[in-house]
């Protein structure tokens, strides 16, 4: 260590000597000489003479905590408590003592820091405020007493509680609290203190200074000498008087709610998925036909959901698993299990989701929904029914108003077209009736435009009377009904020397009459009109949706493809009329009876040769 003042040396012994740290500066601030003790408290040797006492200070003191210049400067005694940190981390706290001395024959002046380490002193000191400051700000009254009642500690806790303030209660005995029905408990907590042990959450009533009891849940613990021997006991008063009342809510609410629910029909669950536990309410078993002795499990219940209805169950809960809300809804069917019967449910519930957002529990509610599903399904059938029917009833309307437009033009065409020839040629007989010859050919004319409104009429009657299918409806076998319509034809055919081939028919269900009209309206139409022996095919194939498919082919005219709706207008023609007699009806009744029997028409066609009618019908 470096050589000093004389002066100085003189207190070297003595510095090395005392039993706390010390170190010696000059005027200037240069630490000239400090002990082992000074070492080992800060951990650091500061170099001497070339170290000032603040650059000491700042190189092993904490930041913002430096102890002030002025102050270690003073010309004082008086002790200075700072922080120090350690070189190793460490934090002590040391209290510092400063004195000037002049040595030698210019009076050179040295400051003397002594310093001791208060660390401990200072933590139990502040232990001590801790636990005061706890006390006090305490929610819960904490109240000291001897082993004879007598309390000696009060903190603001217990003034709120009790409205006793620390003066009023501090040497009273704490019998003072208790009611005159309950003195008898203090004996018996006093003896259990005295024997060491610890009263935890014992629930009773105490009374406050305006005589109002309260309910409050002690916990006594026995305070200790050093030696082990107890002389007093720490006692938590908690005020649970709202915790009373919350629970006396909550067995209420849950009694009118299960009352509520069971008024309802509806039951309750609860699922843990980590333990497979599963609680039902007595509704619940109820709703499912499961007696009360049968334990609930996961692959039991399971066995009871209706088999098509179990993948959408078990989608729905991994659904709500996942699910941030958690909220599961679903309706299924399930088999009772006492009767078998099905029934309907609906399940409602929501996930509980612990911490790391897992699923920890589901609970939730059910009903039967049986009824309200028939209801519903009924409902929907009719509304189903009656809509069909009112999109039929459209149907027919415009049907019959594209009829009612084309009887306009019957009327003011086709109808009237034979009544002007009527009424011509009769005006012709009248400016010559003494013309025998005139009067024959006249005559004759007007027959035949007679005629012609008579089929007309007829047609127009026929063709009115199938608005729907009426009559019987039967299954009808349309071999014999082809059988009927060519015997009626044979004549014809005779005469045109016509082959007509068919495949088998089918058997469906329809009006007879209708039918046979279709057949006959089609086959005396390829007879018609046909230049060449008549060859008329009917084919039949079966098609998807239960749909039969006929096929009346011939070689007859044929005619353009863009007339193939036209044809099946009432009363169109698409050659003239004293070529190929006809009313222009045929066609078209023969579409309104296979629209009467829930089927369609259509055709196609190649001048000079042949059309083709295609027909289908529901398969039977």
């Amino acid at each position: 260590m470096p050589e000093i003042s004389p002066h100085i040396n003189i207190y070297r012994q003595f510095i090395e000597d005392l039993p706390m740290a010390a170190y010696v500066f000059d005027e200037g601030g240069y630490v000239q000489y400090y002990n082992r003790k000074a070492t080992e408290l800060f951990g650091l040797a500061p170099v001497p003479g070339r170290e000032k006492w603040s650059a000491f200070w700042k190189v092993r003191s904490g930041q913002g905590l430096l102890p002030d210049e002025k102050a270690l400067s003073a010309e004082q005694s008086a002790a200075l408590d700072i922080p120090l940190d350690r070189p190793d981390g460490s934090r002590r706290y040391v209290r510092i003592y400063q004195r000037s001395i002049n040595v030698g024959e210019g009076q050179r002046s040295y400051r003397v820091h002594l310093v001791t380490d208060v660390t401990e002193g200072r933590s139990n000191e502040e232990k001590t405020m801790l636990l005061a400051a706890i006390v006090q700000s305490s929610e819960d009254a904490i109240i000291s007493k001897t082993l004879e009642g007598i309390i000696t500690s009060w903190n603001e806790a217990a003034t709120r509680i009790f409205g006793y303030t620390a003066e009023e209660m501090i040497g009273q005995p704490v019998t003072k609290l208790i009611p005159q029905d309950r003195l008898d408990e203090e004996p018996v907590i006093i003896e259990r203190l005295k024997r060491g042990e610890r009263v935890e959450h014992f629930e009773t009533q105490r009374m406050t200074k305006c005589k109002r009891l309260i309910d409050i849940s002690l916990t006594i613990s026995p305070v200790k000498d050093s030696a082990g021997n107890v002389v007093g006991a720490s006692k938590i008063a908690r005020d649970i008087c709202e915790q009373k009342n919350t629970a006396r809510l909550i067995r209420e609410r849950e009694e009118l709610f299960r009352m509520t629910v069971e008024s309802t029909n509806i039951g309750s669950w609860e699922f843990f998925p980590d333990t497979g536990r599963i609680t039902w309410s007595d509704e619940s078993r109820k709703i499912w036909g499961i007696d009360y002795n049968i334990p609930l499990t996961v692959t039991f219940l399971q066995s009871l959901v209706f088999k098509g209805d179990g993948e959408l169950l078990k989608r729905k809960a991994l659904q709500t698993a996942e699910e941030k809300e958690g909220r599961f809804d679903a309706q299924f069917r399930i088999r009772r299990a006492d009767t078998g019967d099905l029934r309907w449910v609906k399940v409602q519930g929501k996930a509980l989701f612990s911490e790391k957002q897992e699923p920890k529990r589901f609970i939730g509610t059910m009903l039967d929904i049986t009824a309200d599903k028939t209801f519903t399904e009924r409902l929907e059938q009719i509304v189903n029914e009656r809509t069909r029917e009112l999109i039929e009833l459209n149907q027919q309307l415009k049907r019959s108003n594209d009829e009612l437009g084309q009887f306009a033009y019957i009327a003011s065409h086709d109808l009237q077209e034979p009544v002007r020839k009527v009424q011509t040629f009769a005006g012709l007989i009248e400016r010559h009736l003494h013309e025998p010859r005139l009067l024959e050919h006249y005559t004759r004319r007007i027959k035949a435009a007679s005629g012609r409104i008579s089929k007309l009429l007829r047609g127009v009657l026929d063709y009115s009377r199938l608005s729907h299918l009426t009559g019987r409806v039967q299954d009808v076998d349309l071999n014999l009904v082809l059988k009927e319509v060519l015997n009626a034809l044979r004549p014809e055919t005779e005469r045109l020397q016509a082959v007509v081939q068919s495949d088998e028919l089918p058997v469906i269900q329809g009006n007879p009459d209708q039918l046979y009209h279709l057949f006959y309206n089609l086959i005396s139409n390829s007879l018609k009109f046909c230049t060449k022996p008549p060859m008329i095919t009917i084919a039949v194939s079966r098609l998807h949706h239960r749909q039969t498919e006929i096929v009346f082919r011939d070689n007859g005219i044929g005619f353009e493809q863009q007339y193939a709706e036209k044809i099946f207008h009432i009363f169109s023609h698409l050659n003239p009329v004293d070529q190929y007699d006809g009313t222009g009806i045929g066609l078209a009744l023969c579409r309104k009876i296979v629209e009467n029997h829930g089927g369609m028409i259509s055709a196609t066609g190649v001048p000079g040769e042949g059309a083709a009618f295609y027909i289908t019908l529901p398969a039977r």
